[in-house]
């Protein structure tokens, strides 16, 4: 099983079980949620990617965003 640790404010630590079901991120242009899938989970982890630095884009937004980085 995987945890989320969380420490409050008044410093002690929750720990949140983690479901592959739940993890989510939003467009950082619509703030769509997106399920992140396994998969693209083991693909950040592989390519040493920074989850803090990475966004996703819904497939609505991702498309305008690849023309303005060209």
């Amino acid at each position: 099983m995987f945890f989320h640790k969380v420490t409050n404010d008044d410093g002690t630590q929750m720990l949140i079980e983690l479901y592959e079901d739940e993890i989510v991120t939003y467009c950082p242009k619509c703030n769509k949620e997106y399920q992140l899938e396994p998969e693209e989970i083991a693909g950040f982890l592989n390519s040493d990617a920074d989850f803090s630095g990475t966004s996703i884009y819904c497939k609505g937004c991702y498309k305008p965003q690849l023309k303005a980085v060209k």
